[in-house]
């Protein structure tokens, strides 16, 4: 009986050890968990996602556009691009440079910001500006942090009372976020080559919440822009008298959507903006914006979210491009020809010359490549040196496709 039992136990043993020889042999793939595993470990790793894109895809996402099926390029090294998305009657303004994504405001509907963010292949925003606590400039911000990684976050320091302010400030408590003051000096950190420079708040108590907006100037090489946040009458004094011409910029974001309680005379000479850009929701409640403004408008290329949808500007630091999500046919299109007026512009006659007389000396009149407007050459608005077309004469100028500037009357 011992001997069997010896038996019986060996051949046991011999088939145990078959069997495992067997499955270390296997060449079976590793199992979905493993594979979950793996994958889990780069979640917050823009470049380890795919290894074939080192930049996340900053081509504007547009519905109805028939290159939107194409293969979507990395935004190219070296070029700024400044996204006002539309989120109808709010700011949020999304810049990116090589690989680094700044974020200012955040509409009231964070749902369509996350969208859009998502689709340019974007998960985490360097930094936050919260202009100040009103629901069109903050109302989708909680969620966009908890949505994405985030690494500094600025806000003016005021309170408010309003559920959507102690919101965000709980999730940023939550997400472990330290909250930077943003007031006039406060610099932000993007990258070497790109100065970003808070211009206001500049004192630190205003009857008006929108006072305390957080003004935002970023340059990039010969290129800059300013984002005027819901800033009135009262900071923007206040800037003009502490920086003067070091408001001066190429494009202007318009304060509290075109109020007429924004966009001083004064303040607006000191910018001198070739471009405006107006964030505004299509037939808003508040009459925005105001034919006032608009009316001072009226020497500048003006591009409106209710128009225009997302508006994308796009410069290499010496000349800028500009897209529009309801009119370009292209992922990245320059400023068109025919820019987009606030109101009828009448054609103005060429006036009649002695055939002797057409010819003047070259220089006189400079032209914008991108806005196709044509300036006297002692114009305050002329375009940047690699932007310039310099015409021999007014009708040359004319007959090119370039209207007169409204400024200097050439």
């Amino acid at each position: 009986m011992k001997v069997f039992i010896k038996k019986s136990f060996a051949v046991l043993l011999i088939f145990i050890l078959s069997l495992l020889l067997s499955n270390c042999s296997s060449t079976g793939p590793v199992s979905s968990f493993d594979e979950h595993e793996n994958k889990g470990t780069e979640t917050y790793s823009p470049s380890s996602e795919n290894k074939n894109k080192e930049e996340p895809n900053t081509t504007l996402p547009i519905k109805s556009s028939p290159t939107q099926n194409k293969e979507q390029e990395p935004v190219t090294n070296g070029v700024l691009e400044v996204h006002y998305i539309d989120v109808g009657q709010g700011d949020s303004i999304l810049i990116h440079l090589s690989g680094k994504t700044m974020l200012i405001d955040a509409g009231n509907n964070a749902a369509s910001i996350i969208t859009y963010i998502k689709t340019l292949n974007i998960d985490k925003i360097d930094a936050i500006v919260a202009t100040h606590p009103h629901a069109d400039h903050i109302g989708g911000m909680a969620e966009i942090i908890n949505e994405f990684v985030v690494d500094k976050i600025y806000m003016p320091k005021v309170a408010h009372t309003s559920k959507t302010y102690e919101n965000l400030l709980l999730t940023i408590k939550n997400k472990n976020l330290k909250v930077n003051t943003a007031k006039a000096g406060t610099t932000i950190d993007l990258g070497n080559k790109i100065k970003i420079e808070v211009m206001a708040p500049n004192s630190e108590n205003y009857n008006n919440l929108n006072d305390y907006s957080a003004v935002v100037k970023i340059e990039y090489e010969n290129v800059s822009f300013l984002f005027a946040g819901d800033a009135e009458a009262i900071s923007e004094k206040e800037m003009v008298e502490k920086y003067g011409n070091k408001l001066k910029a190429n494009v202007l974001k318009v304060g509290h959507h075109g109020s007429t309680t924004s966009t001083t005379l004064n303040f607006l000479n000191t910018v001198s903006p070739e471009y405006a850009i107006i964030s505004v929701g299509e037939n808003n409640s508040y009459g925005h914006p105001n034919q006032e403004t608009l009316d001072k408008l009226k020497n500048i290329d003006v591009f409106r979210t209710d128009k225009l949808g997302t508006i994308v500007a796009k410069t290499d630091g010496q000349t800028i491009n500009f897209a529009f999500e309801k009119t370009f046919t292209e992922e990245i299109t320059p400023v068109p020809t025919e820019p987009v007026p606030t109101e009828p512009i009448p054609e103005e006659p060429t006036p009649e010359k002695p055939e002797n007389t057409q010819k003047k000396e070259d220089g006189i009149y400079i032209g914008n490549k991108n806005s196709k407007i044509f300036h006297k050459e002692t114009c305050n608005s002329l375009p940047l040196p690699k932007n310039q077309v310099i015409f021999s004469s007014r009708e040359e100028a004319i007959n090119a496709g370039y209207r007169a500037c409204k400024k200097c009357n050439p």
